[in-house]
């Protein structure tokens, strides 16, 4: 049914989110922009990050092509997204995920936004859309071709944005419009970058990671849980993952709001209750402990701590989890009959 945003979207924000949230727990529920060769009457958008509008309650940011083309890195993603399914991905959506040079992706209240840049043809995309959609509302070519349908009872808009930009919506954010008219070459309409005031993002960028994630809701934990205690003054969130030498991966934390003078201690304690649990077993997070790094910033309003994980580790214990792998997720092999659970 929903084939064409399940193979967008979830293999996207798979490479985004799938490590970061299964390493540190912390992820959220939900779902392409400057060209290598503009087209004169296309404008530039220049970072994803900056071209997604704000107002999303979460935002990824990924840079595939970099994250891929490092062997380290790489071994983590080989668990999740197999080759021989990054081929057979290619030819049916006209993207290679290996290729793509940057993409953000925002999560709102309404619907969910995509921004990606480079490795493909952004026409070929939204012309691959358009022969999976179950109706379609709008396709037009020109100043650029776009495409808005239904795929599954839900709505779907394509734009491109010169030749290997493209903007993939999902649902119907108002702030969607703004962008839109930018890419229609209305200088008028500045987006809002959705990161613009998250307090966090200068010291995620610092990290220079290939993966971030950013939470900008407050999380809605149960208060009488552990973790709902230790997390409960926290108003954002930043997770980043990156290599880490040849054989170890570094995962990079941050937590904005208002912290007990405790916090530090709380956090290693944390970390240390995780590492006794199957999950924190698997990962290897015991072995990371003694790398544990917390420290306070802004007057204690923001915590970071960062963790050195074993590639080899954290990849076992990935695929422990996930099993072969992911796309069974991402694109079932068979559809469940109706009325299944």
């Amino acid at each position: 049914m929903n084939r064409y945003f399940q193979g967008v979207s979830l293999g996207l924000i798979t490479i985004a989110i799938g490590l970061g949230s299964a390493t540190a727990g912390c992820g959220s529920s939900s779902s392409q922009v400057a060209p290598q060769s503009a087209s004169p009457q296309l404008p530039e958008l220049g970072d994803p990050a900056a071209a997604l509008p704000d107002g999303a309650q979460w935002v990824v940011v990924a840079e595939p092509r970099r994250a891929f083309a490092d062997p380290n890195f790489g071994r983590l993603l080989a668990v999740l997204l197999p080759e021989r399914r990054l081929d057979s991905w290619k030819e049916r959506y006209a993207i290679d995920l290996r290729r793509v040079d940057k993409l953000a992706v925002g999560a709102y209240e309404d619907g969910s936004l995509l921004v990606a840049r480079g490795g493909f043809d952004a026409g070929e995309v939204v012309r691959a859309a358009v022969e999976a959609m179950d109706l379609t509302e709008t396709v037009a070519t020109t100043p650029h071709e776009r495409a808005a349908g239904l795929i599954g009872g839900r709505r779907y808009l394509l734009a491109s944005a010169a030749q290997d930009g493209l903007v993939l919506g999902e649902g119907a954010p108002e702030s969607w419009g703004r962008l839109l008219r930018y890419l229609d070459g209305d200088p008028s309409a500045v987006v809002t970058p959705g990161l613009a005031g998250a307090p966090l993002r200068e010291l995620a960028e610092a990290q220079a990671a290939p993966l971030a994630l950013h939470v900008l809701a407050p999380l809605d934990l149960p208060g009488d849980a552990g973790v709902g205690v230790i997390l409960a003054g926290t108003e954002q969130i930043a997770l980043t993952l990156a290599p880490d030498g040849d054989s170890r991966v570094s995962l990079w934390l941050s937590l904005h709001g208002r912290f007990p003078t405790t916090i530090e201690d709380n956090l290693r304690r944390l970390a240390e209750s995780l590492a006794q649990e199957p999950l924190g077993a698997a990962l290897g997070i015991g072995e990371a402990i003694p790398s544990l790094r917390v420290s306070l910033h802004d007057n204690q309003q923001t915590v970071t701590a960062e963790l050195s994980l074993t590639t080899a580790r954290l990849a076992r214990g990935l695929e422990l989890l996930f099993g072969a792998d992911l796309w069974r997720l991402i694109e079932p092999e068979t559809e469940p009959p109706e009325g299944a659970n």
